[in-house]
């Protein structure tokens, strides 16, 4: 096709011509057309990654401290345990979700995810600075991570697999597991957001501070009531 009837997919209705435009102005426009697809791509990515922060917070805070769990203990242990596998599995599901391929299925029934492979293989990233690292990091640690948790998500998280169900073939990822893989995908996107954005740092949004309070404002009106009763 000839470059003054050139259409970037991304621009369906805007029909440029080159000899209008002028080749440099084009292919600046055309560049940042893409570098904004691809932020809000990232940003529309990082929305789920923050989501799994703020269940890791509040189930840490919940569940990893000593005081805190006795606390739970004396309060309600079958409630509070219900809503620790209601944490863990959320976390377990929306890690695979973010880590699942870039495309699945064949032919009609193909689709396309907004995954990590996705955002790594996007041009913009390919030529960034720190592209190799990042894919190193993703194809050394993170698709080995998720292994264990995929399988769980497949056999018993998302489906109750049957041979799976009468067997217990498939162990529980342990919190460990989890939380391995939470650190790689939060590198990843630290790394990305440094190396397209020019961010040294990934910031959360501004609800974890409420996911914070909400957890520690709980605890304590459970401390007190407990305390009323001794």
């Amino acid at each position: 096709m000839p470059l003054h009837q050139f259409k970037h997919p991304l621009m369906p209705h805007w029909g440029y011509n080159l000899m209008n435009t002028g080749l440099p102005r084009f292919q600046t426009i055309i560049k940042g057309q893409i570098m904004e697809q691809f932020r809000s791509e990232f940003i529309k990515a990082r929305e789920i990654f923050y989501e799994i922060k703020h269940l890791k917070l509040t189930y840490e805070q919940l569940y990893s401290d000593a005081e805190n769990r006795q606390i739970i203990l004396e309060a309600s242990l079958e409630f509070f345990r219900l809503v620790h596998w209601s944490f863990r599995d959320s976390m377990i599901l929306q890690l695979c979700k973010l880590t699942d391929p870039k495309e699945q299925g064949r032919g009609n029934n193909s689709h396309l995810n907004l995954t990590l492979e996705y955002l790594l293989k996007s041009d913009v990233v390919e030529k960034s600075g720190k592209y190799q690292e990042i894919r190193g990091l993703y194809e050394n640690r993170i698709t080995h991570l998720r292994k264990p948790l995929k399988a769980f998500r497949h056999k018993l998280g998302a489906h109750a697999d049957y041979p799976t169900m009468m067997s217990s073939s498939i162990v529980d990822p342990v919190e460990g597991e989890i939380f391995a893989l939470f650190d790689a995908v939060e590198k990843f996107f630290i790394l990305m957001n440094s190396s397209v954005f020019g961010c040294s740092s990934l910031k959360s949004s501004s609800s974890s501070n409420r996911y914070r309070k909400g957890a520690s404002d709980l605890l304590k009106i459970l401390k007190n009531n407990e305390s009323k009763h001794i």
